[in-house]
């Protein structure tokens, strides 16, 4: 999983890393995107499939949010982006582990 590295909103960015603990320990893989705020998202699955937009998971976006997702089910263009993602993590995250996220939070 890819999350925000530098935001705009910090209590949003304490909220998210309060999170960090759970994925950590349920050994989801994590990284941060550092190079500006990040507000689109991105989800491929599988090879076959990926979604793309600026759609959160609450009910301001469903109801009173002007945002979109497009989900495309094109098996080549899908491994593409999965690649597309899988370089933006070596060249543009930093990992976010047990250990450096505890010290973190001792700061």
């Amino acid at each position: 999983m890819i999350t925000a590295g530098p935001s705009d909103v910090m209590l949003a960015k304490h909220a998210e890393r309060w999170l960090y603990d759970w994925l950590l320990r349920n050994k989801i893989e994590l990284d941060e995107y550092q190079p500006v705020v990040l507000h689109a998202k991105v989800a491929a699955g599988d090879g076959e499939w990926f979604t793309i937009g600026s759609y959160n998971i609450i009910n301001v976006s469903a109801y009173s949010g002007i945002e979109l997702n497009l989900d495309v089910y094109n098996p080549e263009l899908s491994l593409n982006t999965e690649q597309v993602i899988d370089d933006l993590v070596v060249k543009d995250c930093l990992p976010v582990t047990i250990t450096n996220h505890a010290r973190s939070k001792n700061i």
